[in-house]
């Protein structure tokens, strides 16, 4: 995996409250579903 030409993306957690939800805390780091998707498109076009 490590020499292949493939097109790759991370998703990393930043940083979060320790009061919100998970919800939020995906939402605040850009891991939602639609972020999610968008990206994942992206990649294959």
């Amino acid at each position: 995996m490590l020499r292949s030409t493939s097109k790759r993306d991370i998703f990393a957690w930043k940083r979060g409250e320790t009061t919100a939800s998970a919800g939020e805390l995906m939402a605040f780091n850009g891991l939602t579903a639609e972020a999610l998707t968008k990206r994942a498109i992206e990649l294959v076009h």
